[in-house]
């Protein structure tokens, strides 16, 4: 009988045993702002580049009216690096809207809010007055994130300039 028991004893052990080594604390689920980050700049270290194939703006209560880019525009190149500091930059193409502009149209920084649904770029680069203040009511650029994946970046902003509501939606390809 001791035997039995004996025996019943050690399976009974070796099930307890393998319940509780084969469970083990799920991993936590990544913050979506980590998530998004690796598909709007790679994984970390790296960076992604993107480029601006169209762009929408809708004024008060009217229709969507999509905009007419100059090839100069939709050559430029939007950089985001997925480093400490978390870079942005936007430079120009091959083809130069002025061909005095330098190679560089904008630096600054960029974070995602932690629930990845709004992208703020923020610019350290304006220089001239005249550029800060035409463009102040823009900054820093928080849109919301209409979609993200590993080709395909579409932004919305939305903001007020003399009393009207614009919405403006940003659409780019992996470049």
């Amino acid at each position: 009988m001791n035997r039995v028991v004996s025996r019943s004893s050690v399976v009974l052990m070796l099930v307890v045993f393998s319940v509780v080594t084969s469970c083990k604390k799920d991993d936590p689920q990544p913050v979506q702002a980590e998530v998004k980050a690796k598909l709007l700049a790679g994984d970390a270290g790296s960076s992604k580049s993107w480029k601006l194939v169209t762009l929408t703006q809708k004024m008060g209560s009217g229709s969507e009216q999509t905009a007419t880019l100059n090839g100069c525009e939709l050559d430029n190149i939007y950089k985001f690096s997925n480093n400490a500091s978390q870079d942005y930059e936007e430079s120009e193409g091959a083809t130069k809207c002025d061909p005095s502009d330098g190679s560089t149209v904008e630096k600054g920084t960029w974070a995602f809010t932690l629930d990845g649904t709004i992208l703020v770029i923020l610019n350290t680069t304006l220089t001239s007055s005249q550029t800060a203040f035409a463009l102040s009511q823009f900054f820093p650029y928080p849109a919301k994130v209409v979609e993200l994946s590993d080709s395909i970046l579409k932004l919305q902003m939305s903001y007020s300039l003399d009393g009207v509501a614009y919405v403006t939606t940003l659409t780019f390809n992996k470049n």
